[in-house]
């Protein structure tokens, strides 16, 4: 028994999802699976159910049930649990001796307490009326509606007293417990009628729940799979931890608890066994249950505060590509010829609006009017954090970029073009990491007379997040993975000038940037049950900047030096909720992270060098002086040639 509640508590210790989540307490309504005491407290001074030993303490295993277990792993003290599950409760009103699951949760409504709006209430019920009556009933669909009947009622009468965060486990296979096998050598049959009847049950209580969903806005009801657990636990139970499913430690079932069965004579043993009776789970498996259900209650929310990442990243993504287009005007202003070669780059959100006159202009070299075709090839890199902050989790991000564009001068000062980039990058965040790549198509415009400029671009961008994982908090299946695609649309405009100060250039700008991503629903693997299936999304923003740029140029005799500084305002204007929906169990949770910070101060500093009439070399910096949750960085990296 030692060495199973020291398994017990290694399995409180390991990471939980739903620990994210704040739960004021639980309370639980149900049977023997739930029940931590309270009918032997009922019953000891007579004939104490079930006898303690070789049950451990009132409860109907050999340790701590499931429910207590949980309690750490929402984060609360045991005292946060309020327990009213009885051994051998039905779900009405009865039979006795303890009250049946109505009965109970008639009694907290009434006398209370009753639930508060961030307390977690558990009602499981149904495994007694098809243990007593489900071998021998002429009408298994009138047995099946009244144990749903009532488990509904209950979950009403929590709903009007305040509930609003709600826990229903469905009711395990009966005819896969060692006393349904031992039912059906005796009688073939019985454990399949049994399953059978529980299936009805599983599927009329998923359809009760989704009825009060809909009934019951802001309230959420998750069912808690253990049918599916209980399945692959029996069928696989190295797969679990386990060395036994189908020996039990005592050969009957409390009060009639039989001689131990010798399959749990080491405490080791003990520790690998499923069953402690011919009914009842041990304490690993119970404390199975409890790392299960934390993994289903914290599974939708860790889903869905991950995609304002994925979001996130195709919108720097897309800003990128602008910035390759600002670069490419800026150098077309300043009087480039027919081909850039520039080496590798980064910018920050807005960093791609934020050019103003380039260096080339201030040395005078003026429009090229030779050649009107240009191309251009560019490579950017960015990176950057994002605190947890309105329901979307904490992330990091990084992100590179290849494009090649090719443009024309269609008159003195005007020039069109387009460009096609490809895209790829990753963000990190606690419990998850998604990739993406992305090809990106252009079109853009350019214009500027004396000081003054404008540009503006167009672009469209097929994404595909091909690795996408979340880590489930449930050890045996660790791990959850999808993949899915979508699309941005983004565009943007600058307006600048730059005016002669002395023997500098003070150059105003303002821009804006809007952005539209579009990502597909997708259905996650490998986790089982625990898979989230995560409804399409939606995301938009729409980001002004206004700043200034200093620069100046200093003549060598080998080499001209245009050093620049520049200090931009950006503000988010979209006040878009950008809804996710991730469902699992049957039910679904809905959250809507917010765009985060809506101000920034980005700075930036950088430096030309013309090394000869062809060639010029540029590096910058540009990044977030001040942004309240997060931080983006930018180097440049280019070299240009005329030809």
């Amino acid at each position: 028994m030692r060495r199973a509640l020291l398994l017990s508590a290694a399995w409180l210790a390991l990471p939980s999802a739903a620990s994210a989540q704040t739960y004021g307490g639980v309370q639980a309504f149900g049977d023997s699976l739930t029940d931590n005491g309270n009918l032997f407290a009922l019953t000891r001074s007579v004939f104490p159910v079930p006898a303690s030993p070789p049950y451990y303490a009132g409860r109907f295993s050999n340790g701590p049930v499931w429910v207590e277990q949980l309690v750490p792993r929402l984060g609360l003290p045991a005292s946060a649990l309020d327990d009213r599950a009885y051994g051998g409760a039905e779900t009405g009103l009865g039979p006795g001796p303890g009250p049946g699951v109505l009965a109970q949760v008639s009694q907290a409504v009434t006398i209370g307490p009753r639930p508060g709006p961030n307390t977690l209430v558990v009602v499981w019920g149904g495994a007694n009326d098809y243990r007593n009556r489900g071998r021998s009933t002429p009408d298994p669909a009138g047995l099946v509606d009244g144990a749903v009947n009532n488990l509904r009622q209950s979950l009403e009468m929590l709903i009007a007293a305040g509930a609003r965060r709600i826990l229903v486990p469905n009711v395990p296979n009966l005819g896969d417990t060692p006393e349904g096998r031992e039912q059906d050598a005796t009688t073939p049959g019985t454990a399949a009628r049994l399953n059978s009847i529980i299936a009805g049950h599983n599927a009329a209580l998923a359809q009760a729940v989704d009825r009060l969903r809909q009934a019951s806005p802001g309230v959420t009801i998750t069912v808690l799979d253990v049918n599916a657990l209980f399945r692959q636990v029996v069928a696989a139970p190295a797969t679990y931890g386990f060395t036994n499913s189908t020996a039990p430690c005592l050969l009957g079932v409390a009060p009639d608890i039989g001689p131990a069965s010798g399959a749990c004579a080491t405490p080791e043993a003990a520790a690998g066994t499923a069953f402690f009776d011919k009914l009842h789970p041990t304490t690993a498996a119970h404390a199975l249950i409890a790392q299960y259900a934390a993994a289903t209650l914290g599974g939708p929310t860790a889903g869905g505060n991950a995609a304002p990442a994925r979001a996130q990243m195709a919108m720097l993504s897309s800003a990128e590509q602008a910035r390759a287009i600002a670069e490419r005007l800026a150098a077309v202003r300043g009087g480039m010829g027919s081909v850039m070669v520039l080496g590798s780059g980064l910018t920050a959100l807005t960093g791609a609006t934020t050019g103003g006159v380039s260096e080339g202009s201030r040395l005078g070299l003026g429009d090229s009017g030779e050649r009107p075709f240009g191309m251009f090839l560019y490579g950017t890199h960015d990176w950057g954090d994002r605190e947890a902050r309105d329901g979307g989790a904490a992330f990091r991000y990084r992100g590179s970029l290849v494009a090649l564009g090719a443009d024309y001068r269609v008159a003195p000062g005007l020039i069109v073009g387009a460009a096609v980039g490809y895209g790829f990058g990753a963000s990190s965040l606690d419990g998850g990491h998604a990739e993406a790549r992305s090809w990106k198509l252009s079109a853009y415009a350019g214009y500027h007379a004396g000081g003054f400029y404008a540009d503006a671009d167009l672009g469209y961008s097929m994404d595909r997040y091909p690795e996408i994982r979340r880590d489930t908090g449930f050890a045996f299946t660790p791990q959850a993975r999808g993949d899915t695609r979508g699309n941005t649309w983004s565009a943007g405009a600058t307006v600048g000038y730059d005016a002669p100060v002395g023997g500098l250039t003070l150059g105003p700008f303002a821009g804006a940037r809007y952005a539209r991503v579009r990502t597909d629903g997708f259905t996650e693997t490998g986790a089982g049950a625990l898979d989230l299936a995560i409804d399409g999304t939606r995301a938009t923003s729409l980001i002004g900047s206004l700043g200034v740029r200093l620069g100046g140029v200093f003549t060598a005799d080998t080499a001209t030096v245009a050093p620049h500084v520049r200090l931009a305002w950006e503000h988010e204007f979209s006040r878009d909720a950008r809804r996710v929906t991730a469902r699992l169990g049957g039910g679904f949770l809905t959250t809507e992270p917010g765009v985060g910070a809506r101000d920034a101060l980005v700075a930036g500093v950088g430096v030309r060098v013309q090394v000869s009439d062809r060639v010029s070399v540029v590096a910058d910096y540009a990044g977030t002086l001040a942004r309240a949750d997060g931080r983006d960085h930018s180097l440049l990296g280019k070299v240009e040639v005329k030809f």
